[in-house]
């Protein structure tokens, strides 16, 4: 089983920014650990500039702040995120 390498609550950003409308936000917030899709984790992500959530894979991403290395716990409930 794949384990996310990003937690709840995790700010995030995409790798690349090509191919993305210029008024995509910066930043995103992890708000739901989804299930791997052909073996890699993926992501429901929001910003407070938009109204809707994206989905992204974890190789589309990357952390923005801390890059120490954490793990997700896997647990897909709000607010019980737990790093290891």
């Amino acid at each position: 089983m794949a384990l996310h390498r990003y937690p709840l609550g995790q700010t995030v950003r995409f790798k690349s920014r090509s191919g993305m409308p210029l008024k995509t936000p910066d930043t995103f917030e992890i708000v739901g650990l989804l299930p791997p899709q052909n073996g890699t984790c993926q992501y429901r992500m929001r910003s407070e500039e938009e109204r809707h959530e994206r989905v992204a894979q974890e190789d589309d991403i990357e952390a923005v702040g801390d890059t120490s290395p954490k793990q997700a716990d896997n647990s897909n409930t709000p607010g019980t995120a737990h790093l290891r």
